[in-house]
């Protein structure tokens, strides 16, 4: 089988999935281990026996929906590689902004460890934002990310800010078995992995938290694609009726585990900014709280600071 061959089989095996073309290529490229311009450029190059039957396994389990960074096993997010399973919500590329408006908070984007782009964009949020942090990498600074799941937030911030120290939790244990792997993939060694609900297991309080939880309202969990709705775990996703309801719990509980002037970081779906306000306000009332949209100019972040 040639590349050209194997695009085509799985074109034509992918064609009831979401994005087929992309998905059979991106396959592709992780078997041969080349970039698509040289997969385009050298149609006629053939897959060894070997990388011929992967790729028709990858191909059959994505024809039934499986998402592509289940079947290979990892996912990039901030620079950094994650291994992620069904026990795990894929980590999504807006949520890098989540990412980013947390170090654009805490520090210099020229101290930031990670790549010259990730610094270009805290820069940029710096710049957006009228912030500039001054916590030198984190000295002294604690932060837990809340339903950590892969641990994709936490363990990035724990790369960017090596003198912070980075509470993950999560309710899962087999999530917490993956985070734990992505934590020792990414040579971190400033995090703490705690299991339990929310805030609750978190030893102290804390000057930042962060948490992406689930807030899509029950009602509209039968319209997500089937990519996500039959492969990638509820717990993750459903967040009741209005959506909002482990945030209210998160919220009720945050006065015990944050500092004076420390400030909480959050992820929202659309059209949810300004009732999340009206929650957080009902427990601080005197906070600094603004809602932000993503790349597509949906509500997705609430960011709260909280006074000294």
């Amino acid at each position: 089988m040639t590349n050209k061959e194997a695009l085509k089989y799985a074109y034509d095996k992918l064609k009831e999935t979401d994005e087929p073309k992309e998905a059979a290529r991106f396959l592709l490229k992780q078997i041969v281990k080349k970039d698509l311009s040289f997969i385009l450029a050298y149609p006629e190059t053939k897959l060894s026996l070997g990388e011929e039957r992967k790729f028709k396994r990858w191909v059959k389990k994505r024809s039934k929906h499986l998402p592509v960074w289940y079947i290979t096993g990892y996912e990039h997010f901030c620079g950094l590689d994650f291994k992620v399973n069904q026990d795990v919500l894929i980590p999504r590329p807006e949520t890098e902004i989540l990412v980013e408006k947390v170090l654009s908070h805490t520090c210099h984007p020229e101290l930031v460890s990670g790549s010259p782009q990730l610094q270009d964009r805290i820069l940029k949020q710096v710049q957006d934002d009228g912030k500039r942090g001054s916590v030198a990498s984190g000295k002294g600074l604690t932060i837990a990310d809340i339903g950590t799941g892969s641990g994709a937030i936490g363990i990035s911030l724990a790369k960017n800010l090596p003198k912070a120290k980075v509470y993950l939790t999560d309710v899962s244990k087999d999530a917490l078995k993956v985070a734990r792997k992505n934590a020792k993939l990414n040579k971190v060694k400033n995090v703490k992995i705690l299991q339990g609900n929310l805030l609750e297991p978190l030893p102290q309080k804390v000057d930042l938290i962060v948490a992406n939880l689930p807030y899509v309202p029950s009602e509209d969990m039968s319209s997500l694609s089937l990519d996500i709705l039959h492969h990638e775990p509820r717990i993750a996703l459903e967040g009741g009726g209005d959506g909002l309801d482990l945030y209210r719990e998160f919220f009720g509980k945050a006065p015990e585990k944050i500092k004076k002037g420390g400030k909480m970081f959050v992820e929202i779906g659309e059209r949810q900014g300004e009732k999340m306000v009206k929650i957080v306000k009902n427990v601080f009332p005197d906070a600094k709280v603004t809602w932000e949209k993503d790349w597509a100019g949906l509500d997705r972040f609430v960011i709260v600071e909280l006074g000294e």
